[in-house]
């Protein structure tokens, strides 16, 4: 990574910091520590590591993300909106809560160009996964 890429990494983790206290903020609920502890590696996987692009986001060769904290759900919505994967405007209507749930539909929807992610318990699934199938 050289020190472009870095400074972009770090304005978009900072960026997802911001969306996260203020979904916290809406929704007066939400689990600021485990949203805040994903803000710096979020970008670097969706920028750096794993291969997806938000203009083809159901590219068949594109990496599938498992996110298994399933509490930081709105780190990685607040991630995806700064890339461009869904109208940035979506987040609006989201607190940390509704993004931890299944209620966020509009974004989910086959319309959309949300990347496939899952997320699971941790008793579950490993903290990660990246595959291509």
């Amino acid at each position: 990574m050289n020190s472009e890429d870095l400074k972009v990494c770090h304005e978009l983790a900072r960026k997802v910091r911001m969306h996260c206290l203020k979904m916290v903020h809406k929704g007066k609920s939400g689990h600021i520590g485990s949203m805040l502890s994903m803000a710096d590696i979020l970008p670097v996987l969706y920028t750096q590591v794993l291969n997806v692009d938000p203009k083809a986001p159901k590219k068949p060769d594109r990496d599938r993300f498992i996110l298994s904290k399933g509490h930081g759900g709105a780190a990685l919505l607040s991630t995806l909106a700064e890339l461009g994967y869904f109208p940035f405007e979506w987040l609006t209507n989201i607190t940390a809560t509704t993004a931890s749930s299944a209620d966020i539909s509009p974004i989910t929807s086959p319309a959309s160009n949300f990347p496939p992610v899952r997320s699971d318990t941790v008793s579950r699934s490993p903290a990660a996964w990246r595959w291509r199938p």
